[in-house]
């Protein structure tokens, strides 16, 4: 069921500032919260209008991701998920894995943690996310 309102960019942008406060300070800089301009910046970009909650995200100036959704919940996870899924493999790097140990391994666990930080339902969410993967390209 579609909302009477959709949030502001703004009060968007504070949500999930806040929610994310405990795991993302080092990558906040690389979310903006404003409508992609034509040949702009490459970088991921969360922002509402009267149509809904956008995530685009675009590379060499091309759209390469480009969501709409009314769901707040949803909008946030799309923000959040990538972010933590590279601080997660980040984490896995540090481990000396040899070439056939997948590093799938030690980041989908510390992914569910980190996501728990921010809040059970997006740890639920991740868990979905890493049962899809697994089942398309399964830790051998």
């Amino acid at each position: 069921m579609r909302p009477l309102a959709f949030l502001k960019t703004s009060k968007l942008q504070e949500e999930i500032t806040h929610e994310t406060s405990k795991i993302l300070n080092d990558y906040r800089d690389q979310i903006y919260f404003e409508k992609p301009l034509s040949g702009g910046k490459d970088g991921r970009y969360v922002f509402a209008d009267d149509e809904g909650y956008h995530y685009i995200v675009c590379e060499r100036g091309e759209r390469m991701v480009n969501k709409l959704t009314d769901d707040l919940f949803d909008v946030k996870f799309w923000t959040i998920y990538p972010i933590v899924v590279s601080l997660s493999f980040e984490f896995a790097s540090k481990y000396n894995l040899s070439a056939e140990e997948d590093p799938r391994v030690i980041a989908f666990p510390k992914q569910i943690e980190y996501l728990k930080e921010i809040h059970p339902n997006f740890a639920k969410r991740g868990e979905i996310e890493q049962d899809e993967i697994l089942r398309n390209n399964p830790i051998h």
